[in-house]
């Protein structure tokens, strides 16, 4: 037989106190336990801290890491009657989209996230033309901005409209993802960044559109100037 085979599990659609049940029964099985690769689960549904960290707890108990199988919001098309609906052509979805992602990396600590589709029934592409959505280009800060092996690192923006990620690549180079969630700018000042004039690329996704830069941005005492636009992803490298 194969006796190297390895499962991920329970993979509950959303990461309520069910999934959290699923789970420990799940890990009371030492057979199950042994052969499980990581604790997954899917984000739709929840938005709290607690359900995401609920089972960053049960994982680092069983000294698993966590994936995210599929990441989202609202699973429905018509609406969930919270004025959410997965429409992955309007920046509403593009940006619950963008929360799920942080939710389930920066709560759940989860090492690996899976797009729910990118191509097919709610893709990130239109059907017809094959035109980008604001969705892909959402999906892209996360996909294309953090390296295999990266790791993630402690951040704080100092604003409470403001969540970061950091992320460490393996050759040395780091990421900050921004998600500013204010209805205006915001300035930040960027602190402990090495070397003078570091070459940077970034990235900002908007409800107004999606725009990519490289430049050399100026470094007064360790500190990068960055502005956020107003409900925007913001994606820098260095």
């Amino acid at each position: 037989g194969h006796e190297d085979v390895m499962i991920h599990g329970p993979n509950w659609h959303a990461p309520n106190q069910a999934a959290a049940n699923a789970a420990e029964v799940w890990f009371a099985d030492d057979e199950v336990a042994a052969r499980t690769a990581a604790l997954s689960f899917h984000t739709w549904w929840e938005d709290s801290f607690e359900s995401f960290d609920r089972l960053r707890r049960i994982a680092e108990e069983n000294g698993k890491p966590v994936w995210a199988t599929e990441v989202g919001y609202c699973a429905l098309p018509n609406g969930c009657g919270n004025g959410h609906y997965l429409r992955p052509e309007t920046w509403e979805t593009a940006w619950d989209f963008a929360m799920s992602y942080y939710r389930a990396i920066a709560w759940s600590r989860a090492e690996r996230v899976y797009h729910w589709t990118v191509v097919g029934f709610d893709g990130l592409v239109d059907p017809g033309t094959g035109a980008a959505t604001p969705s892909l280009h959402v999906v892209k800060h996360f996909a294309n901005f953090i390296s295999p092996g990266s790791r993630l690192v402690d951040t704080a923006s100092g604003d409470a409209d403001v969540l970061s990620l950091g992320f460490l690549h393996p050759n040395g180079e780091r990421t900050l993802i921004l998600l500013n969630t204010a209805g205006q700018a915001k300035d930040l000042a960027l602190t402990d960044v090495v070397g003078g004039e570091p070459k940077v690329i970034e990235a900002i996704t908007t409800s107004r559109g999606n725009f990519e830069v490289e430049t050399e941005m100026l470094s007064s005492g360790g500190e990068l100037q960055v502005t956020l636009p107003p409900q925007s992803v913001t994606s820098i490298r260095f």
